[in-house]
């Protein structure tokens, strides 16, 4: 038992930073020891087989009080207040030896015996439990020599193979050993043995009893303070906290102090280290949902700067001999990521403390719910406070029912996008429509136009750089919340690039620009608006406003409101002075004006658009408006046709016809000197308005709409797709 306690007792001496706070304190040492050996099997020579099984279990607990006393130099002295000391062991050995050898003379004998033995120590005189003590320059922690005195008593039966039985008797116990003294903590020390080698005297197993055997010794050390230690606490302070977002250019910085809780400090307890460590970190690929556009980025989406790096991805810094206020900076390399900060100061008294931020749990990284990645500031700032991250329930505007988001999540949305010079983040709460725009500042007002019409947020900003060949804005996405891949529409002329329309003229096209077609903006490849256009020659400024705006809400689902006009139509006189109207099926046409009065070959306007159209038969063709067409409905919404007959007249200006097919009598085409009215809005109902409104007088001009109600028409998210038709998309 002796070497048992000697070995509980004696424990490494850690060293510290700065001399300990000069005051007389009490501390409890409790040290357990607990030793295991397994039974295990060794072979020896042919001659014999040698089975030998030996089960160890020792147990040794140790309890001291002490009292250090210090100066302004450290601990000079300790003084043993109170030991305790116990153990005990219980060793039994079998060892059987069977023959292989008829010859042996040692045939079917064995040999065996058990142990116990415990020991006792009592608490010393003061002499004896005053010591000297060395402390090292650190100071709390040092050993020292404690004598203890008791009694040892091993009690040990002993029986060979013979017969003969052996005692042995007790032995007292005066020994001394040596005392580790730590600042508070608790430590588990493991330790093992295996025993090898190989058997050299067969006739005597005993001396190789443990040949094979594993022995596991585990030492429990548990030092705590009696007497009260100065009360300190580590404070952060994070200016801007619950307000900053991740952004490179903006980096968090946290400032740490060691402070009294009680008032101030003592004069010699300061910060000997502080780390800093971020743990879960985010590593999204990019730094924005597009940007880059193939990323190849592996550093984590937060770092942090300030100390020495602990490990390659700057997720972990130490600060050695820090000051008792130090600084750390965490930066973002992406605009969407998280994680949570984690900063501790070691003492000088051997404590470490985990720094609080006051008010709050925890320091999660940007400021947010713990089940959420996205910044409780942004979110309160977009009204989204009770949305999850991966929401895409937008209804503003409404658009078709049943499709609501515009593909992105709410995650998505606040990481924002990089387009043109900025990166941007974007509203949750408004549906958004990102656009390609290759043909430059001529469409931005028609882009400007779509937006006010249809109440969608339009991005036309990115750059080419900015968007994958795919057109995916929203490629780059990791452990964040992803509902669909959506698209960005490319908006170009005819033939900007390599012409792949099928025509040189507006429309939306998709299905590998074969056909014209509407959908979503992952099915419409693309759409032209041609400037040369007839919808829109010489018309003006609103007119190829409205042609980019019409165009694209193509590219959202919305079609026409009614089915295709006839166009172009051919005038021509027979010699008896009928009025043939080709590609109609109307053989015999009369024209009249808005009253109903039959306009003869002779009227004014009847000759202007002869002087338009000189050969006879017309050699360009007119557009004429049917009922219940692409010109019905509410005349001021974006999608409905408003194709009036410009006419330039002798003085140099510039005139416009409109005409259509009569209500009532498929025969009759009416000639108004009047230009359609040009939409700036999207409807919200079949009905005509206007010039086209129920009892509209003197004529109604082309009806209700067929289909109308375009504002409840679009989808912008890719995850409801539209199934194909045969609708025209210009």
């Amino acid at each position: 038992m002796r070497v048992l306690i000697a070995m509980v007792l004696c424990l490494p001496v850690v060293a510290f930073a700065q001399a300990p706070p000069p005051a007389t304190e009490r501390w409890q040492i409790t040290i357990s020891t607990t030793t295991d050996e397994s039974a295990s099997t060794s072979k020896d020579e042919p001659r014999y087989k040698e089975t030998y099984k030996d089960s160890l279990h020792s147990e040794a607990h140790v309890t001291a009080v002490v009292e250090a006393f210090a100066s302004t130099g450290g601990y000079q002295s300790l003084r043993v207040v109170s030991l305790s000391a116990s153990g005990s062991s219980r060793t039994t050995h079998e060892e059987h030896i069977k023959r292989l050898d008829v010859d042996s003379e040692h045939h079917n004998e064995t040999d065996d015996w058990t142990e116990e033995s415990s020991a006792t120590a009592e608490p010393p005189a003061t002499k004896d439990g005053v010591v000297a003590f060395t402390v090292n320059p650190a100071g709390v922690a040092a050993s020292a020599a404690v004598r203890f005195r008791g009694a040892s008593t091993n009690k040990r039966t002993h029986t060979d193979y013979r017969g003969t039985t052996h005692k042995d008797d007790s032995t007292p116990i005066d020994e001394v050993d040596s005392l580790g003294f730590y600042g508070p903590a608790t430590a588990e020390m493991v330790s093992s043995r295996h025993y090898t080698g190989s058997e050299t005297d067969t006739g005597n197993p005993t001396a190789n009893a443990k040949l094979g055997q594993t022995q596991v010794t585990v030492t429990t050390v548990d030092i705590q303070p009696l007497t009260p230690r100065p009360d300190a606490e580590l404070v952060l302070s994070i200016p801007h906290y619950e307000d900053w977002l991740p952004d490179p250019k903006s980096p968090l910085v946290v400032t740490a102090t060691l402070k009294g809780k009680k008032g101030k400090l003592p004069a010699d307890l300061h910060l000997s280290k502080l780390h800093a460590k971020l743990v879960g970190t985010s590593s999204e690929p990019g730094e924005s949902v597009n940007w880059p556009l193939h990323p190849t980025k592996t550093e984590k989406d937060l770092v942090v700067k300030g100390g020495n790096a602990r490990d390659a991805a700057q997720q972990e810094i130490e600060i050695p001999f820090a000051h008792d206020t130090e600084q750390v900076e965490v930066d973002a390399t992406d605009y969407g990521g998280w994680s949570e900060l984690v900063i501790t100061g070691d003492l000088t008294d051997g404590r470490t403390l985990t720094a609080v931020l006051p008010g709050k749990p925890n320091v999660l990284l940007p400021y947010r719910d713990a089940k959420s990645h996205v910044a409780t500031a942004w979110k309160k700032a977009n009204k989204a406070a009770s949305l999850a991250d991966d929401d895409d329930s937008e209804t503003k505007p409404a658009g078709k029912p049943g499709a609501p988001g515009d593909g992105l999540t709410l995650y998505e949305e606040y990481r924002g996008m990089q387009c043109g010079d900025a990166h941007v983040r974007l509203d949750p709460a408004n549906k958004d429509l990102f656009v390609h725009n290759r043909i430059g500042a001529p469409a931005d007002a028609g882009l400007k136009l779509l937006q006010t019409a249809s109440g969608i947020a339009v991005h036309g900003c990115l750059a080419k750089d900015q968007l994958l060949d795919s057109r995916v804005v929203n490629a780059n996405h990791g452990d964040g919340p992803h509902l669909v891949d959506q698209h960005a529409i490319v908006l170009k002329y005819p033939d900007a690039e390599t012409d792949d329309s099928p025509r040189k003229r507006s429309g939306a096209y998709g299905g590998g620009g074969a056909s014209e077609r509407i959908g979503t903006p992952g099915q419409v490849k693309y759409v032209t608006v041609d400037e040369h256009d007839a919808h829109v020659k010489a018309l003006g400024e609103l007119d190829w406003d409205i042609e980019v705006a019409h165009e694209l809400m193509h590219a959202m689902g919305v079609e026409h409101h009614g089915e295709e006009d006839v166009q172009p139509a051919y005038w021509e006189y027979t010699p008896a002075g009928d009025l043939i109207e080709r590609a109609t099926t109307a053989a015999t046409i009369t024209v009249q004006d808005e009253l109903g009065h039959v306009l003869p070959r002779t009227d004014h306007w009847m000759q202007q658009l002869w002087v338009q159209h000189p050969d006879e038969p017309m050699s360009m063709g007119l557009y004429v408006a049917h009922v219940h067409g692409e010109h019905s409905g509410d005349e001021h919404c974006i999608m409905r046709y408003a194709v009036s007959q410009p006419v330039s007249m002798p003085d140099g200006t510039m005139d416009f016809l409109t005409i259509f097919v009569d209500e009532k009598n498929p025969n009759v085409r009416h000639l108004v000197p009047k230009r359609e009215p040009l939409g700036t809005h999207l409807c919200t109902s079949k009905t005509g308005t206007g010039n086209n409104a129920p009892g509209h007088r003197p004529t109604r001009w082309h009806g209700d709409a067929t289909r109308g109600d375009c504002a409840h028409q679009f989808v912008v998210s890719d995850r409801f797709p539209i199934a194909e038709h045969a609708a025209q998309s210009h």
